[in-house]
């Protein structure tokens, strides 16, 4: 998944993805760089100070990625630096309103903040339709319909992705 010269920081790299998808939660993009790999590990480790550094340096660039920034926001966040986090997640938001992984960082940050499920299910919708082909979305939402005691919504929500897959298929 990742082009590294050290094709043994690649295959560490493909196996924690793979096996935890901690560096890329909900399988929505493969692993692209070395450094994306250092922001993954230093998150996943505990080590939140050093993942903000690495995910802040990354969102400077021009062709900056709505992925590392969702990323970034929810590091800030477990950081305990809650407007930050927000202030982030809403201008990137602004630039980036089709963002299936920023939609879903606004969803975990408003679950997280007990706002009224209409605005939390609003980013879920959102992230899907963002990406109508990715299950991450659709996965998280219900997920989150499921902890909050509506298996059934849970249970339609994914019936639907599959049956709209089945529908997509060539």
């Amino acid at each position: 998944h990742i082009e590294a010269a050290d094709s043994d920081l690649a295959q560490a790299c493909d196996l924690l993805g793979e096996q935890a998808g901690v560096l890329n939660p909900g399988g929505d993009r493969p692993v692209r760089d070395q450094q994306e790999a250092i922001r993954g590990l230093a998150a996943t480790s505990g080590d939140l100070t050093t993942a903000e550094r690495e995910f802040s340096l990354a969102t400077t660039v021009p062709e900056e990625d709505p992925y590392v920034v969702a990323r970034l926001v929810d590091v800030t966040d477990g950081l305990g630096e809650h407007l930050r986090a927000r202030a982030i997640l809403a201008d990137a938001l602004a630039r980036f309103p089709n963002s299936e992984a920023l939609h879903l960082a606004a969803a975990r940050l408003a679950s997280d903040d007990n706002t009224e499920d209409a605005r939390i299910d609003a980013h879920y919708r959102a992230a899907i339709a963002a990406a109508p082909d990715s299950e991450a979305a659709v996965i998280a939402f219900a997920g989150y319909r499921s902890e909050r005691g509506r298996r059934a919504e849970a249970e339609d929500i994914l019936l639907a992705f599959v049956s709209s897959a089945v529908h997509r298929r060539p």
